[in-house]
């Protein structure tokens, strides 16, 4: 396409507000760090190469922060399409000799900004802590933004190169999944939900257990796998190992562990900061071949998890561990059991432990244990392999080392997170739904709050049917480790509150921060607020449709809740966070009387 003055793009570094000021941004950002790349068919057939022969020139007049943020001492501004494509002719071979430096001082960066599309007269972030993966974000005004590129509305772009999106819109946020599809939900008003759900694998589990198949060398089978991007992620952290595995079936998943000496002791760090449960890896691995090294992990934005906890644990049992340039390096040559109290029930930390100590020389006793249901059918599995493991589900488990471990033949148990899911859309839309393959003694605490809500319960051993048919009552909750309401819970059951009658208050003790989904509910008219770790949650008599963003997996079912409590049409952006851990949650939901149409953006 030749060029036009339609179709520049413009680079903006290091701004506080990275969008134009005619979006309405405060004028904060330095209006010194702009440079336009002038030639659309260059962008348009690889827009990583432009921005990045751009970008050179910005950071060839501006100075380096500890932080990443690129500071500039003089205006970096071409105009017109000979001069900015000259620019960029002179300044390629240092773009990515520059570049190239920056990705690398900026990997061990503790944070890690999302991907997002924000409308902003199409404002479109890129991180150069994902930049040499081609991953792309949009985002609206934040401080510290690193690199931004402005296009025109009518003007989607095209990767060429990277493994990025092959089409992008350039609407306010939109999901963009590994194939390179950008996806959202649109949703109609629901009058009720009637039919019936089987529940997936819980990702909470199957995540460590496929991270136990590390443990024992040969073929493990998995059945109730849950087809999500989370489960995707594993598999290539797995293969980064050597691991491999494939389906077999629709849910059934097949690992082949190689021998210790095959293994690999450090996974891909790109996709290990990918997900927050790839820390679980920090135990087999480590047992399994005397050493680790592994990204600090990522995943959802709603707060700090400390690594702490995992840190002094592996200590406990004998390892010598330290962070290094944005990863945690552990090693034993071996590992012996001890006496370990847990400051808090951390199930990732216990997680851990048990799939250290499973091979430890002696006895390991761990006090202050997790006693979620995730953690119990994780310690089942390790039995199934071999492990002896009393008191699972417990506070205080005791394990004694074994000199080696089989592979294992395993069922997932239910996630007990998608039955709540679907409990708080029946809460907040009427009708009568019955939900098989989850334990309702897994969920007891919750039931319980949502009796006192209005709905109704009937209880079997692997099933339970709710009802919902008359006016929600507001009710007060805290989560709590197991068994109390679980954290990601909350932004469901905050959904649903904002439809009952009455003040509703949650309060989060669990994880600070987890508070961003307020601003996308109250798009809907719902009266919300944060008030310390409390949310306040003022029941409206109905919502209104409203175009919304998905901030995490759990942020983004509790705004399907919403969108199909509202009157009118509601589109959720960014739906591949919710598709990292819901299996067909969409499509689950029409079955059951919903209009959700998925959409390309």
């Amino acid at each position: 396409m030749p060029h036009s003055d339609s179709t520049v793009l413009r680079v903006i570094a290091s701004g506080v507000c990275p969008a134009p000021r005619s979006s309405g941004c405060p004028p904060d950002r330095d209006d010194n760090a702009l440079i336009d790349i002038c030639d659309w068919s260059v962008t348009s057939s690889g827009l990583v190469d432009a921005i990045a022969s751009s970008v050179s020139g910005l950071l060839s007049t501006g100075d380096s922060s500890d932080d990443g943020t690129i500071h500039h001492r003089e205006r970096a501004r071409t105009t017109g399409s000979s001069a900015g494509c000259a620019r960029r002719g002179e300044n390629e071979s240092e773009a990515s000799e520059e570049i190239a430096r920056e990705r690398n001082r900026v990997r061990g960066a503790s944070m890690m900004r999302e991907r997002s599309i924000y409308r902003s007269n199409a404002t479109v972030e890129v991180d150069p802590r994902r930049f040499c993966e081609g991953w792309v974000g949009v985002r609206g005004p934040m401080p510290g933004a690193r690199f931004v590129v402005v296009a025109p509305i009518s003007h989607p772009w095209r990767w060429s190169s990277l493994g990025g999106p092959k089409t992008a819109s350039m609407g306010r946020w939109s999901g963009v999944k590994e194939d390179g599809v950008v996806r959202a939900y649109r949703i109609e008003h629901c009058t009720g939900l009637e039919g019936s759900v089987q529940i997936q694998g819980a990702k909470n589990s199957v995540l460590k257990l496929m991270a136990a198949t590390i443990l024992a060398t040969g073929t493990h089978w998995l059945d109730n796998v849950p087809r999500i991007t989370d489960v995707e992620i594993m598999r290539s952290i797995l293969a980064s190992l050597g691991v491999t595995s494939d389906w077999h079936g629709p849910h059934r998943l097949r690992v082949d562990v190689p021998s210790p000496e095959d293994l690999a002791s450090q996974p891909d760090y790109d996709l290990v900061k990918s997900i927050r449960a790839s820390v679980v890896l920090l135990g087999p691995i480590l047992a399994r071949t005397g050493q680790v090294a592994i990204a600090t992990p990522g995943g959802d934005d709603f707060g700090a998890r400390p690594v702490d906890i995992h840190e002094l644990a592996l200590t406990s049992l004998g390892a010598v561990v330290e962070a290094q340039e944005g990863q945690l390096v552990a090693k034993a040559d071996q590992l012996v059991g001890c006496d370990l109290v847990l400051e808090f029930p951390s199930h990732t930390a216990t997680d851990n432990v048990l799939m250290a100590a499973v091979t430890a020389r002696g006895r390991t006793t761990i006090e202050n244990a997790a006693r979620e249901p995730e953690v119990i059918d994780l310690a089942n599995a390790l039995i199934e392999m071999g492990a002896q493991i009393e008191g699972a589900g417990t506070s205080r488990v005791i394990v004694d080392g074994v000199e080696r471990l089989r592979p294992m033949d395993h069922r997932v148990i239910g996630d007990r997170v998608v039955a709540a899911t679907y409990l708080t859309a029946v809460g907040a839309t009427g009708g009568q739904v019955r939900i098989s393959g989850v334990d309702p003694s897994n969920m007891l605490i919750l039931i319980r709050k949502l009796t006192s809500v209005g709905l109704t319960f009937e209880l079997d051993e692997q099933s339970l049917c709710v009802t919902a048919s008359g006016e929600l009552k507001a009710v007060d909750i805290q989560t709590l480790p197991y068994p109390g309401v679980a954290t990601d819970y909350k932004p469901m059951l905050v959904a649903m509150l904002s439809v009952a009658d009455g003040v509703s208050v949650v309060s989060e003790n669990l994880f600070a921060g987890r508070f961003r989904y307020l601003d996308e509910l109250r798009r809907y008219g719902a009266n919300v607020r944060s008030e310390g770790h409390h949310i306040i949650v003022r029941g409206v008599p109905r919502l209104l449709g409203a175009e919304v963003t998905a901030h995490d997996i759990r942020a983004g079912a509790a705004l399907v809740v919403a969108s199909l409590a509202a009157y009118g049409e509601s589109h959720v952006l960014a739906v591949s966070h919710i598709e990292r851990g819901y299996d067909a949650l969409a499509e689950t939901l029409v079955e059951l009387g919903a209009t959700i149409e998925t959409i390309e953006v």
